[in-house]
């Protein structure tokens, strides 16, 4: 004989139980400017769930003001020397499935002079990291 539940009994056993939702270290988010942040907000207000992840929204929109002024710092000393840079007619993308071996050939190649390369720090402060890659290793 099959058992209905009613759904109480259901919510009691299935009760979605979100995890990690006051974790804010290491959030891909974490290097978004204010205006690009305030966009997502607007977008997605209504399907965000205020009461769990406020901690996180909290956050992330601190982290966008301050990347945002880091930005402007950025563009202000730097943004003549970044537009005057020369880039390669034919630059090299290290793509592939994790361990295959991509982690490997970037560190390889970032060993040679002749190539450029991102840090993790570039890559999750894009619009800043020339103004602030001296507190990377806070992060």
């Amino acid at each position: 004989a099959r058992t209905t539940l009613t759904q109480r009994q259901y919510n009691t056993m299935y009760k979605f139980r979100p995890k990690y939702f006051h974790e804010v270290k290491n959030h891909p988010l974490s290097g978004i400017t204010l205006f690009a942040w305030l966009r997502i907000v607007i977008q997605h207000f209504f399907e965000i769930d205020w009461s769990v992840y406020w901690l996180r929204m909290i956050f992330l929109t601190v982290m966008s003001c301050i990347n945002s002024f880091t930005a402007t710092l950025d563009s202000i000393f730097y943004g003549k020397r970044v537009k005057e840079q020369e880039l390669h007619p034919e630059p090299i993308f290290i793509l592939g499935h994790p361990r295959t071996g991509t982690t490997h050939l970037h560190n390889l190649l970032s060993q040679d002079p002749n190539f450029a390369f991102c840090t993790t720090f570039h890559v999750g402060f894009p619009s800043s990291f020339l103004s602030t890659e001296w507190l990377s290793w806070l992060l």
